[in-house]
């Protein structure tokens, strides 16, 4: 009798700071279930300084709604203030690649990604993935701004306490671990 063990595979992540003269917003997206969704971003410098932090109420919408407002708020707070050399990452590939054009949205996504794709035309801004361990900081605020239903904008010295560690992590380089299980095969 052969026992088959699944292996684990771990690779190690960490939020990369942008090179000059980029600057870096990382959006993200959340819901509770019977909860209205959230959204939550941050704006880093080349030295991994906050310039901008916020979290918004949604009311009730889709995960891919939530992912594409979050974008959307970013990007619009970034270009009302100047911000020219962006690079947007998130968790949220299918939104990703709907504002860069492979994939047509949905009906009720239509608005809010060709909007989000004219505000990224004004700007030298690049759209990337990320994974959800480098990705904690606007993870934190998304689920923040759930119990708080306004729309609220950060600095350092204002950010929500869930938002500290994860930024003090990004902030020190700290890495997270990703884990996967892997199946075994007979071949």
């Amino acid at each position: 009798m052969m026992l088959l063990v699944p292996r684990i595979d771990y690779m190690v992540v960490k939020w990369d700071k942008p090179k000059m003269p980029f600057f870096k917003l990382n959006t993200d997206g959340s819901m509770m279930q019977n909860s209205p969704a959230g959204a939550g971003g941050i704006c880093r410098d080349s030295r991994r300084n906050i310039i901008m932090a916020f979290s918004s109420s949604l009311g009730n919408n889709s995960s891919n709604t939530t992912e594409a407002k979050a974008a959307l708020y970013g990007l619009k707070w970034c270009v009302q203030n100047g911000i020219n050399n962006l690079i947007l990452k998130g968790y949220f590939m299918l939104i990703i690649n709907m504002i860069k054009g492979k994939v047509l949205p949905p009906w009720h996504l239509k608005d809010t990604i060709i909007e989000a794709q004219k505000l990224a035309q004004k700007i030298n801004c690049q759209f990337q993935y990320c994974s959800r361990e480098a990705n904690q900081v606007a993870d934190a605020l998304a689920k923040w701004s759930i119990n708080h239903l306004d729309q609220n904008f950060f600095t350092m010295q204002n950010l929500p306490q869930s938002a500290r560690g994860p930024y003090i992590m990004d902030q020190e380089q700290m890495p997270s671990l990703r884990f996967k299980h892997k199946k075994h095969t007979f071949w």
